[in-house]
């Protein structure tokens, strides 16, 4: 029996749109077509899913973010993984609550407007600068709004959260074995290591994006298929 190969979109703010960039810059060296199916082989998933897509959303940008939807919305994937929050966590006008509940409210309209099954929400990850508040003061916004996506996501079918670790200020990079900032405090180092330990977090959403798929929607026969 063939397996069936869901479609995945990975929607997020700068942090996605990074990645993005760092795979169509290997896609272009490796002379290969920058589309979904290069990109799941770079997620190592070209035999698991029927491609990965990239959709970047912008805080505060409305014609940009509908733009956004509508680009889901013709993709129609089966599991959209969403990294978003910090940017409204790093606005002292938002609330941990407003912010958990916008980024939940982008997972509805992925499900109800773009045919999205599963939504997966990653964790809000520490940022060190580009916010006005002590490290303690982001940690409890941060820890606010991870427990309102967390607790939300244990009552509504087909939205799963993962908790995302790892993150490291080191900007001398005397650490290659965890995800870093760069100096700026908000973003990924791309170091070799750094910058897929952060793709191996995105592909392991993926696959346990893949197993609630099974469980919510295909039921536990489609699950032993994958």
């Amino acid at each position: 029996m063939l397996r069936w190969k869901p479609k995945v979109a990975v929607v997020g703010h700068s942090f996605i749109r990074d990645v993005k960039s760092r795979f169509a810059r290997l896609a272009k060296d490796d002379k290969q077509a920058a589309d979904r199916h290069t990109y799941a082989r770079y997620f190592n998933l070209g035999d698991v899913v029927d491609g990965v897509e990239f959709v970047v959303v912008y805080r505060g940008e409305e014609q940009q973010r509908l733009g956004a939807l509508e680009e889901a919305r013709k993709m129609r994937p089966d599991i959209c993984v969403i990294q978003l929050g910090a940017n409204e966590l790093a606005d002292p006008g938002v609330q941990p609550l407003q912010a958990a509940f916008d980024v939940l409210e982008t997972g509805r309209q992925l499900r109800e407007q773009c045919g999205a099954k599963v939504c997966v929400f990653m964790s809000c990850i520490k940022r060190v600068n580009g916010h006005p508040y002590s490290e303690w003061g982001w940690w409890q916004r941060q820890t606010e709004f991870n427990r309102a996506i967390r607790d939300e996501c244990k009552v509504v079918p087909g939205f799963e959260f993962a908790q995302v670790k790892g993150f490291v200020y080191d900007p001398e990079g005397h650490d290659l074995d965890i995800i870093k900032f760069l100096p700026d405090g908000c973003h990924p180092r791309n170091s070799v290591r750094g910058f897929w330990k952060y793709v191996r977090e995105l592909r392991n959403c993926i696959m346990n994006s893949k197993i609630a798929l099974a469980a919510h929607v295909l039921g536990r026969t489609a699950e032993r298929q994958f």
